[in-house]
């Protein structure tokens, strides 16, 4: 899974590295043809085309701001949100400009080793840039296409059998034994009855007695898969009963159910005809395809240019033969070079300044726990509502991003698997993060505090950053020693004055903002 981070600011500049300069395809850039004044100030202007560059290489909530600004003249939470991010932009740029600018007036030198990490990360855009040109060539696949990708791997395209479930589940609430049937199995049986003689609705059931998340919804926890993450005797039970009946009343691992299968789509093995009239599948061969086309220009383009030191190198010199405009990558590659130097230059000018004591690290290691410990101790899944959603799709507000992501929130806790989750929620926005491996924290404090308070399956509450509205799903959960202080002790220090530095540099950039008096043109 992708490291969890919650919120990007000033960050200390080696660790910068890490964050800008994300290459992203050519279509995702809205920028204007001709340069347009975003910002002016004492001395000159920052350009909209700029601020997406900068907004999009930080992974800032709107890849294009600007654009994103005057698109949501009808909404004015996104235009509050859209406003915030274009000012930050140009303040920061402004402050990145200045500080640069007086740095190299002073001699400063940037480090090579963040030199040769920018040309890097300007290789990996143009690169990738170059691949999406590839993709862009097929637009279309023939029958003939379709079928040798079938014959080469079926299954993309096979569609595994699903069935509409509801269920009503009572808790168990007494020893298994050989003790005659408990009080709830005998009311799951009496319910079945008066169900199938029409008596009483399942929905109403469901939300009346139903001891499970789902009653709110009926019982109803959508479509289930054989793949999907349910129990195996639950799954078992599912696809015993046949599509529109109940089955019997049914002591499980954890207590007793009544399933509802309302309805069934059986195994799908598509011919090439069905994947081409089919949008889902055609959608996804023709991803397939691109995919395939761009490999086999890599192998081709690393070949041709043998005496190339990499093949990223190799693929950015086919880029260039081709032709290819890299002003994208150019333009983002000056401001992250402005932003290395304006950040070292700063720590270096304010190293004898910023102090940092024994007691401030002890303090800070007294009110951290979580993240002292030896190693991680959460398995999270994480669920993103982001604030920026897919080519074609219009932003959103935080405030919608929140609400959404509630909705999916009372989605998951009435049972809906991850599966169908992803299904109904991914054309929306929702992205599902699954850690592979123990965490150390979500990255947002908050969460840690509220999760380590909570049981294995635990939902919960949401929280905004600056990509969009997140929840974690606790998937386990482990108690390990504290380090003790002495062994953190210098690795709290150096945090603790990276952090201290960071402020610093918001005030710094304020300061800068103000007396060049910063001026947005986009209100």
């Amino acid at each position: 899974m992708k490291r969890f981070w919650a919120t990007i600011g000033s960050f200390p500049c080696f660790a910068l590295i890490a964050t800008i300069l994300v290459a992203s395809p050519a279509h995702a850039y809205a920028g204007a043809t001709t340069p347009t004044v975003a910002a002016e100030y004492a001395g000159g202007t920052i350009t909209a085309d700029e601020i997406a560059a900068y907004a999009r290489s930080l992974q800032y909530p709107y890849s294009d701001p600007w654009t994103a600004y005057f698109d949501a003249a009808h909404d004015s939470a996104l235009q509050a949100d859209t406003s915030d991010i274009l000012r930050l932009c140009a303040e920061e740029i402004l402050w990145d400009r200045t500080m640069a600018q007086e740095a190299r007036q002073k001699g400063f030198v940037l480090p090579r080793t963040l030199e040769v990490e920018a040309e890097k990360r300007y290789d990996e855009c143009v690169a990738d840039e170059w691949r999406t040109s590839v993709a862009s060539r097929i637009t279309t696949l023939s029958l003939e296409t379709i079928g040798r990708m079938m014959e080469k791997d079926r299954r993309p395209f096979f569609q595994e059998e699903q069935r509409q479930v509801a269920y009503i589940f009572l808790q168990k609430d007494g020893p298994k034994a050989d003790k005659p049937a408990p009080e709830k199995f005998r009311l799951l049986r009496d319910l079945k009855w008066r169900i199938e003689s029409g008596e009483l609705d399942f929905g109403d059931a469901a939300r009346r007695f139903s001891e499970a998340a789902s009653a709110s919804s009926g019982g109803r926890i959508g479509w289930v898969r054989r793949s999907d993450r349910y129990h195996p005797a639950f799954k078992t039970l599912v696809f015993q009963t046949p599509a529109g009946s109940l089955s019997d009343a049914v002591e499980l691992h954890n207590g007793y159910y009544l399933v509802k299968v309302e309805s069934v789509i059986s195994d799908r093995n598509p011919s090439a005809e069905e994947v081409a009239r089919d949008v889902v599948l055609a959608a996804e061969a023709l991803r397939l395809a691109r995919a395939e086309a761009v490999a086999q220009a890599e192998k081709t383009a690393i070949a041709a240019v043998s005496e190339a030191s990499s093949p990223i190198k190799a693929i950015v010199e086919a880029a260039r033969r081709e032709g290819l405009d890299d002003s994208r990558c150019s333009l983002t590659l000056a401001l992250l070079l402005d932003r290395l130097v304006a950040r070292a230059y700063y720590e270096t000018s304010v190293s004898e300044q910023i102090k940092v004591t024994e007691d401030d690290a002890r303090q800070y290691y007294d009110a951290n726990p979580t993240q002292m410990r030896e190693s991680g101790i959460f398995r999270l899944t994480r669920f993103t509502v982001p604030t920026q959603t897919r080519k074609g799709q219009p932003a959103r507000s935080l405030e919608k991003a929140r609400q959404l992501a509630e909705t999916i929130r009372n989605d998951l806790i009435g049972g809906t698997s991850d599966t169908d989750l992803v299904r109904r929620w991914e054309p929306r926005g929702l992205i599902v993060e699954e850690t592979s491996g123990w965490e150390q924290g979500t990255g947002i404090g908050p969460a840690d505090m509220e999760l380590l308070r909570q049981p294995e399956g635990y939902i919960s509450g949401l929280y905004s950053t600056t990509t969009g509205v997140v929840f974690f799903r606790l998937d386990g959960k482990r108690e390990l020693p504290l380090i003790p202080f002495e062994v953190k002790r210098d690795q709290l220090l150096k945090t603790l004055r990276d952090l201290r530095v960071a402020e610093s540099m918001v005030e710094s950039r304020k300061a800068v903002a103000e007396r060049l008096r910063l001026r947005p043109r986009w209100y």
